[in-house]
């Protein structure tokens, strides 16, 4: 907001003025996304993954010893809806807490026109993976404003 304001550029409300539409940042919106996030989860558009850090680093390290592009690899694939709540289950069993992933679909192409670009497509698989829109602590990444734009 410094760096801003010495350029001479200003706003109308902020973190630092107040206003109508706060709280501005993420951190403190967390009672306006929650119920948006559930609404994903119910809709089986998200879901909670538990899969620990190492057990991320230990995917990523192999994908790169394989030549492969890393990206998360959904841990639910393959599983009948009973495995998937018995992996859930164990998994809060141990105390792990979930982030929230958005699914993106496999072999799905995602195409619209954009103002200024034009045509646009892009594959779901160059995309890497399920997104976390939700981390650990409910801190809230920047792709949740956009993901609901667009769902």
């Amino acid at each position: 907001m410094d760096n801003l304001h010495w350029l001479g550029i200003d706003w109308d409300e902020g973190p630092d003025k107040g206003g109508d539409f706060g709280p501005y940042r993420q951190s403190e919106r967390r009672d306006i996304y929650a119920p948006l996030i559930q609404e994903l989860v119910d809709k089986g558009l998200a879901y909670e993954s538990y899969k620990t850090e190492d057990e991320l680093e230990a995917e990523r390290a192999e994908q790169k010893a394989n030549g492969e592009m890393p990206h998360y690899v959904y841990e639910y694939a393959g599983m009948t809806e009973e495995q998937k709540q018995a992996a859930i289950d164990a998994a809060k069993a141990k105390g792990l807490e979930p982030v929230i992933r958005f699914h993106i679909p496999s072999d799905h192409k995602y195409e619209w026109t954009d103002i200024v670009k034009g045509d646009i497509s892009i594959d779901s698989d160059s995309i890497g993976g399920d997104f976390v829109i939700q981390k650990r602590d409910a801190c809230r990444r920047t792709t949740l404003p956009w993901l609901l734009m667009t769902t």
